[in-house]
């Protein structure tokens, strides 16, 4: 089965599925393709329908060549402990 994954930037991405397969092989195949993109930062949407990762693709009535699915990637915020501390005056105002 055949999707297409429409970004955010309107870039269409190709994926190469089975019907049973969980969602998270969809962000696993967009991850290969774009390692920049982290597989835990991406959401699948679909009618304003957050996927579930441990969802098959047929739980949400995906057809082949489905079209209708967007990627949106949220950011990572860096946890304070993980701060570089020679940068870490551009981040907390030490008094």
């Amino acid at each position: 089965m055949k999707l297409f994954i429409t970004t955010s930037s309107c870039d269409i991405i190709n994926c190469e599925v089975g019907l049973n397969d969980p969602i998270i092989q969809i962000k696993r195949q967009i991850n290969r393709a774009h390692p920049e993109w982290p597989v835990p930062c991406m959401k699948l949407v679909r009618d304003d329908i957050l996927f579930n990762d441990n969802a098959e693709i047929n739980d949400y009535g995906i057809q082949d060549g489905d079209s209708s699915i967007r990627l949106v990637i949220k950011a990572i915020v860096p946890s304070q402990m993980a701060l570089d501390p020679d940068l870490e005056r551009w981040y907390v105002n030490k008094k």
